[in-house]
Order: structure tokens, then sequence, then C-alpha cells
């Protein structure tokens, strides 16, 4: 998989007139090696020239964790080493002329290599890389799959136990232990109740659930890498009549955008079928955010779901589509699931039930 990757990304650097591509630890090397790493004080770079073999500028003990890079080249570097100087030494000079640079990159790796190159031209990689991240193989999809499949049975297990009189904080806190007992890594959560629903990353805090509110849970997680990311909302009691119209208006716009999506169709689009249902529902203004971000190893990524983007959506895109009602001071509504583009239309890979349900 690795050594694919790379080729069609040094075709792409070729095709473009780039001279190579950097990446420090962050998606971009994940996705080029399979190498989940940290960024810290310790520079890792990933050099990928648009012809010859990359190399990877690590740590010494760090390089013990690296994966098996069969046509990779690995260049440990001590403690006390000059990693720039080290950078120089294992590239030829014409490497460095017009770089594609990881988004993700560290801002001092990026000064220190423009001073070490210099006056070789640096630009971002994610407008080149995005034609290729975009489109997922079966592999991620797989992964994808597996995440939104751990994230699913983590909710049905929250389901279980009583949330009425329990803080917001202490709500994600038992969510986020229920999505690591399934397997899920990196978890993390929103939980907006009543009046704090209304803000969509709002921060959980010390707020008691109580009845007659509706509860907004988004939750997070990766497996073997890549994102679940999941939102349902929920009723603590019964409904306002508001507040059941609103919701039927958000479920509606979930499915139409679901149904909206197949091969060809734009981006913004699938954002205007969900829109128009939640806006002949009267809750036009209330519908404040984009109705989807793409979603792989980074959490949001490209495809944007909005209007404006008139990209047309291709087989192995995979996006959240995630219309919501937010009205100040009252309450919040947002329902969220995965999506992936199939070549006969959509597969999405979230199970729960989006009908409204009325907990203690």
């Amino acid at each position: 998989m690795t050594g694919s990757r790379i080729d069609r990304v040094q075709t792409v650097l070729v095709e473009g007139g780039y001279s190579a591509l950097v990446a420090g630890p962050g998606s971009d090397m994940a996705y080029l090696i399979g190498n989940f790493a940290h960024a810290s004080e310790r520079p890792q770079v990933l050099i990928v020239p648009a012809r010859g073999e990359p190399v990877i500028v690590v740590s010494g003990f760090e390089a013990r964790a690296l994966p098996e890079l069969d046509e990779v080249r690995v260049a440990p570097y001590g403690e006390t080493d000059d990693v720039y100087a080290l950078t120089t030494s294992v590239s030829s000079p014409d490497l460095w002329t017009d770089v594609l640079i990881s988004d993700d990159a560290r801002s001092d790796v990026l000064l220190r290599l423009q001073a070490q190159f210099a006056p070789v031209r640096f630009s971002p990689a994610s407008p080149t890389l995005r034609s290729l991240r975009m489109i997922k193989d079966k592999t991620e999809i797989e992964a994808l799959r597996t995440a939104a499949r751990h994230a699913d049975a983590a909710f049905t297990r929250f389901l279980e136990t009583p949330i009425t009189g329990v803080t917001e904080m202490e709500l994600g806190l038992r969510l986020r232990r229920l999505m690591e007992d399934e397997g899920l890594t990196n978890c993390a959560g929103i939980v907006g109740s009543g009046p704090n629903g209304a803000s969509p990353h709002h921060h959980s805090g010390d707020r008691r659930v109580q009845e007659g509110d509706l509860v907004v849970f988004d939750f997070f997680g990766t497996a073997e890498g890549y994102w679940a990311d999941t939102t349902r909302t929920l009723s603590v009691g019964e409904p306002s009549s508001e507040q059941r119209a609103a919701y039927e208006a958000v479920r509606k716009a979930n499915a139409a955008g679901a149904n909206a999506v197949r091969p060809g169709v734009t981006a913004e689009s699938v954002d205007s079928a969900a829109r128009s249902i939640i806006a002949a529902a009267g809750f036009g203004e209330a519908f404040i955010h984009r109705t989807g971000h793409g979603i792989g190893l980074d959490e949001h990524e490209e495809p944007y779901i909005v209007s404006g983007n008139k990209l047309e959506l291709q087989p192995g895109m995979t996006f959240t589509i995630e219309p919501g009602v937010y009205l100040d001071a009252n309450f919040g509504i947002r329902i969220e699931d995965v999506a992936v583009v199939t070549d006969e239309g959509v597969d999405i890979l979230n199970s729960v039930p989006r009908e409204l349900r009325v907990v203690a």
C-alpha cells in the first residue's frame, strides 16, 4: 500500500512541476507510510522527491517505532545532531526548488527548512494531494466502517442508563469510556443540553440535564487511524411541539441529504437538498453551518458539503451529513452520519436510529 501511494504522489508531483513533498507527523505522513507519529520538538521529516527514493529523517530512538518501510530510507539522528544539516546531506540540492509541504507541518519546521534551503519555494500540499486523499480505497472505507460500528455500539450501550440530573461533563466521560471499551481511540465529544445545545461546538460543562431538555451528543474517535463522527439528539421527557417539529425537520433533512448523494452530483447539491427541507419547515435561519465535511485520517477534511462547492462527487469519497437547527437560549438539534459515495449512490455507515428518542 505504501509503495502505491508514494508512486501516485510522485506522479502528481511530476505533473504539477513540483520537486518534492515534505510531510511531518500528521495525516499526510500517516497516509503515505502508515506512521501515526505525534509532532514534538524532535522533528520527523518525510521527504518524497518527484523522482527517486523517499527518505524520513527521524530521531534515532523514535525510528524504532516506525512501521516497516521497504521503499523509504530511514535517516536517524542523535539527540545532539543538527537535524537540518542531516536533511541536507540525505537529499540532493535539485530536490529543494519547488516543494509542497503538508498543511499540518509545524511552523518551526517550515521556517528552518526555508532558512536551510533558501530560496526554495514552499507551497501547501492540500490543493495537490486532495485529489488522492478524497478518494478512499477499500481498506480505508473498511476502517471508517469499523469506526462507525464501534461508535454506534457505544451509543447504544449509553442509552441504557438515565441521563436526567447528570452533568454534561459526566455524560461525556461516560460515553467516552464506552467508546474506548468498544475499541476506539482518541475519543472525545460534545454534550450540549437545553440552551447549550444551540451552540454547535459547545464546550461541555457542569450544567445538569433536566426534564424538557433536548441534549445533543456529538461523539468521535478513531479505528486504525480513521475517524468516526456521529451525532444524535435525545429528548428528556416528552418534547414540546416546537421541539418535535424542529427535530422532524432535521431528521428529514438528514435523509434528504443522504438520498441526494450519487456520483456526478455536486457537493453543494447535497447541502441544498438538506437545507431546503429545514427552510421549508420554517427553521432555515437556524441552520447555521454547512451540511457536512469530509472524513478520513482527519476528522475534518475535503470534500466539504457546502453551498458554493461545485466539486462533483465520485465513488470512494467519504463525508458527514449533519444538518441541524439551533435556537438561541432554547435548544439545538443535530443528526450526523458518515456517508460513502458508491457506484450506485450512497452507503450510510451509521445504524443508530434517527427517530426522536425520549429518555429519562
